[in-house]
């Protein structure tokens, strides 16, 4: 990503021109949202400085808000966990922290987003603090699974976004960790496997499957063999 270019000149000047006529609400919502995308893929960090400097983000839409350092963060997040064609969205998502739902709705309208980015967009409000609060409720002892239970919820995408706006809080380690290491983690064994044990078939094999990747998350089981101890055991207590 180059975080330090300079928009040319004559882009700059096209730029104040469209600001100064307000020509961009005229624009359509496809065309609108294409120019972004490119804007926010190449320069996720001073393309949206360079359009607030210039009048221009609330021709985007209204309320949506540049910082800095969130957004140097999410840059850096973001790479490390490969955004890839969400990335503009993820950055789009970090700009409307400051609006309601209702007003994170109108965007994606506006914008005419596709699904996922939609999602990304609405998700990391009301929803991303609803799972803060649950975080934030969790015990000091907590075990790393109870916070996996909170963020599964969401997708990885939004969660990044969430982690780049926590820089002061305690809980960012947390959900680092989660981001960087907790969420790979799966239970070495499959649905099969634990229907092999003598699971009944239906919602008990995914609870299984859930307690085994928790205890993977925790530590409480690094491999085969203690996953399978534990498996036989949830199995045995389920029938």
């Amino acid at each position: 990503m180059r975080l330090d270019y300079e928009i040319e000149s004559r882009t700059a000047a096209g730029l104040r021109a469209a600001a100064q006529g307000e020509f961009l609400r005229e624009v359509s919502g496809d065309r609108l949202r294409r120019e972004l995308a490119k804007l926010l893929t190449e320069q996720p960090v001073a393309g949206p400085g360079a359009l607030q400097e210039w009048g221009l983000l609330d021709s985007v839409f209204p309320g949506l808000e540049v910082a800095p350092a969130s957004l140097a963060a999410l840059a850096d997040l973001a790479e490390t966990d490969d955004a890839g064609e969400l990335g503009p969205w993820m950055t789009l998502a970090t700009l409307a922290v400051p609006l309601d739902p209702q007003e994170r709705w109108d965007l994606v309208r506006r914008l005419k987003l596709p699904r996922e980015a939609q999602l990304v967009v609405i998700d990391s409000g009301e929803p991303w603090r609803l799972a803060q609060e649950s975080l934030e409720g969790l015990a000091i002892e907590a075990p790393p699974s109870a916070v996996a239970d909170v963020l599964d919820a969401l997708s990885v995408e939004v969660v990044v976004v969430g982690a780049a706006r926590m820089r002061e809080s305690p809980l960012r380690d947390a959900v680092l960790r989660y981001l960087r290491q907790h969420r790979h983690l799966e239970s070495a064994m499959d649905g099969a496997a634990i229907l092999a044990l003598g699971c009944a078939d239906g919602p008990a094999v995914g609870e299984v499957l859930k307690a085994l990747r928790r205890a993977r998350i925790d530590g409480t089981v690094t491999d085969l063999t203690s996953e399978r101890a534990l498996a036989e055991r949830l199995v045995r207590e389920s029938n």
